[in-house]
């Protein structure tokens, strides 16, 4: 089956079973309704507890990958939600990538492994958060449709002010802004808002025209921990250009 665990690498022997019979069924590498080894096969040709074995199956069997039939066997499923075919290679393409890129940086293979194993399976509060963004406009049209832009481009929870209602802001409560990483405003109003913020640290990003604006959010990853200044980069008005 060639099926290989690294007893001395940093993840867990289930989850490296688990993601190779599950790469196998992705590539097309294991066709639908093949029959794999019993439970009691699978420990015994790759020296494991057959509780390992066990959770494996029934794990991809609940995520659609496997069906186990009593009596019959285990078998490929002939429907799965995953990935399949050609979009299965182009990640292959993606990791190798990825892989290249850890080496480069000093990390084995095994390192990066247990690295994405553990992102993968951090919270969703961990990986993914709703950053809030100011965004300040000239007019009340414009306010609500780039509020309506950014939110429904990003993860962002997008609060959005007329450039009058900023400097009166500054003045009556500038402790408002600390909960704003960044502040957004059309390119051309980028120098006045960087006056009226002063010396605050608030980040202003300056945004492009509106259809440059449209065609680059759709790539924009979504937010991690450093998804902030990534979305700076790419908000600036030099990188949209």
């Amino acid at each position: 089956m060639r099926l290989r665990l690294n007893r001395k690498g940093p993840l867990p022997v289930h989850v490296q079973l688990k993601a190779q019979v599950a790469h196998r069924i992705q590539t097309g590498e294991w066709r639908p309704g093949q029959r794999l080894p019993t439970v009691r096969q699978l420990a015994e040709l790759l020296r494991i507890n057959r509780n390992t074995a066990s959770r494996v199956f029934t794990e991809l069997e609940r995520e659609g990958f496997l069906s186990c039939e009593r009596g019959r066997g285990t078998f490929v499923a002939r429907r799965q939600a995953g990935v399949r075919g050609a979009r299965a290679r182009e990640l292959l393409f993606v990791l190798d990538e990825a892989i290249g890129q850890a080496r480069r940086l000093g990390f084995n293979p095994a390192a990066f492994a247990a690295a994405l194993y553990a992102r993968a399976h951090a919270s969703a509060a961990a990986r993914v958060r709703r950053v809030s963004v100011l965004f300040v406009g000239c007019g009340r049209s414009e306010l609500q449709r780039m509020r309506r832009e950014l939110a429904r481009a990003l993860p962002l929870h997008v609060h959005a002010r007329l450039i009058a209602d900023l400097a009166r802001m500054v003045r009556r409560d500038p402790g408002t802004l600390a909960k704003y990483p960044l502040v957004v405003t059309p390119a051309v109003h980028v120098p006045e808002v960087r006056r009226l913020l002063g010396k605050n640290g608030r980040k202003v990003v300056g945004l492009a025209a509106e259809a440059l604006l449209r065609r680059r959010l759709k790539h924009l990853p979504l937010l991690d921990r450093t998804g902030i200044e990534r979305l700076r980069r790419r908000l600036a008005t030099h990188a949209l250009r």
